[in-house]
Order: structure tokens, then sequence, then C-alpha cells
């Protein structure tokens, strides 16, 4: 079974910004502290417990004299920004709390500040978080709020409420299985190679059942499903790479985020939603 205990990333690059001051050091080494000020509340009483400069350097990072520490909430704070603008019309952000995106930035800070990056990945370094933002909304109501990271460089996804998680979940599922045609999302074709062809049939099975189970709060063929997936992904990876890439880790942990996330709202006893915009679609649920 998945751990209810819930962590978090995605796996998404970001060109690094450029300071002008960038890391001061005297003679005894002392590097100064240049975190920006609106950064400075959020993250001052976590400490990071591994050294992103000299981590980066130890991995042969090209661009390692720029992690420092605060650079991940920095990031953090980007992606949601970024989510807020492609849901927006979808979705009404801006009943968040202005300060929301920092809240949660500052969840996969104290995440990312126990969990060193990697140069490969040969095992699934998934973590995730689960749980509620106090004053997430401008009303002063509180959110389930869910996070994934991982041990890519600056992985980050997140799931900000059960409308984010509903369509979170056909975004993610629907790259496998299409749902509403019933088949799969890739096309095969007679030029379709039988390596591929078995991947994307594989893929669109597990994917099927993982979606289903979890509209029918049946979570244990979803994590069934959500195992199979992440095995199908890793053995492409492997096949393909001389090391494991974070593809297989992005998408395993999408798919793990929107389990652990399905399976705290039924703790809740919070339903599954039905935003505006696809409440009109008929859902054909499977049992058994």
């Amino acid at each position: 079974m998945l751990s209810n205990n819930i962590t978090v990333v995605s796996n998404s690059n970001v060109t690094n910004n450029n300071y002008n001051n960038m890391l001061n050091t005297n003679k005894s080494n002392v590097k100064s502290d240049d975190t920006p000020a609106w950064i400075k509340p959020w993250i001052k009483d976590i400490k990071f417990t591994w050294n992103p400069r000299a981590r980066g350097k130890e991995l042969g990072f090209i661009d390692a004299d720029d992690h420092r520490d605060w650079k991940y909430f920095e990031h953090y704070v980007f992606v949601v920004n970024n989510d807020f603008n492609l849901y927006a019309g979808i979705i009404d952000t801006s009943k968040f709390a202005d300060d929301f995106k920092y809240k949660v930035a500052r969840e996969a800070y104290r995440m990312r500040a126990n969990f060193p990056i990697e140069r490969y990945f040969t095992y699934d370094s998934n973590k995730y978080w689960v749980g509620i933002i106090p004053n997430a909304y401008k009303d002063g109501k509180d959110e389930l709020v869910g996070i994934n990271i991982n041990a890519e460089t600056i992985s980050g996804y997140f799931i900000y409420s059960p409308e984010f998680w509903y369509h979170r979940l056909h975004s993610v599922v629907g790259s496998d299985y299409d749902y509403k045609r019933d088949e799969p999302f890739a096309v095969i074709t007679k030029n379709t190679s039988e390596r591929y062809k078995t991947k994307v049939i594989l893929l669109a099975e597990s994917a099927k059942k993982f979606y289903f189970a979890v509209l029918n709060k049946d979570f244990k063929s979803a994590e069934i499903a959500h195992k199979e997936i992440s095995e199908t992904y890793k053995k492409d990876s492997v096949d393909n790479k001389p090391e494991i890439d974070y593809t297989w880790l992005d998408v395993t942990g999408r798919y793990g985020l929107l389990l652990k996330f399905a399976i705290e709202m039924d703790k809740r006893n919070i339903p599954i939603p039905t935003p505006s915009n696809i409440k009109n679609h008929q859902f054909k649920i499977e049992k058994g």
C-alpha cells in the first residue's frame, strides 16, 4: 500500500536567474546571505541538511554555482504562478489568498531541505505531502493541498484543491489513456514498432484501471495500477538509456500524488468535484 504520509516535486528544469551577488566569500570562507527579502520570512526557520552548491559540483552540473538553497523556494512560487495561469478560467484561482503560493512553496521547500538531488535515478525516489494549508482562501477557509518532489534537481508537482485534483486526474491519465474514446492516447499504426506498441497498450490498460478505480474509491486496485504504470515507464527508461532519466520519476510521482490526494479526500468525506466545464461529461464508472 502507498504510505499515507505525503511529500513532493516536479521534474521541470528552469533557467536560473542571474544575480549580481552570486557568491560573496571572504578569506575565512564565510558566505554572505544574499537571500531576497521577500523570501526570508518564509524560510528563516528551515535549514538545509545538504549543501546545494557543493552537491551540484559533486554531480558535475554546469550551473552548480547558482544552486543556492533559497532558489528552490523561488522556483516553487514560479510553478504555482504558472499553474494558476494555466487553469485561469477553469478554476477561480482569484479566491486564493495572496500568500497562498508562498505557503505551498514553503511546504515543498521544507521537503527539499531534507532531500538531496541526485545525478542518476535507479529507484523510486518520489516523496509526497498531503495536508491542510490554513487560511488558503481570502475568506479564511483552509484547503487540502498535495505536493510531490523527487530526487531530480528541482522537481515539483502540486495539487491545490479538490477541483485542481479533478483536472489533474484527467490530464495525467489522459496522456496514457483516452477516457473519452476508451483507447490508448498514443496512435498505433502499421508502422509502429512492436516494442512501442506493447508499451502504449500496457500503459493504456493500467491508466484505465487506475482512472476508474480512483473514481470508484477502490484504492487497492488503484495502487496496483499505479505500480504497473511505474514499472512500465521504468522499463522503457532502462531499455533506452544508460541511466534511468527523470521522466519515469515524474510520471510515477504525478500518479502517486493523485492517488494519495484521493485517499485523503475520502478520509475527510470530501466528494469528488464536478467542475462546470466538465460536468456534462458522462463517465462510465466500471464496477469490480
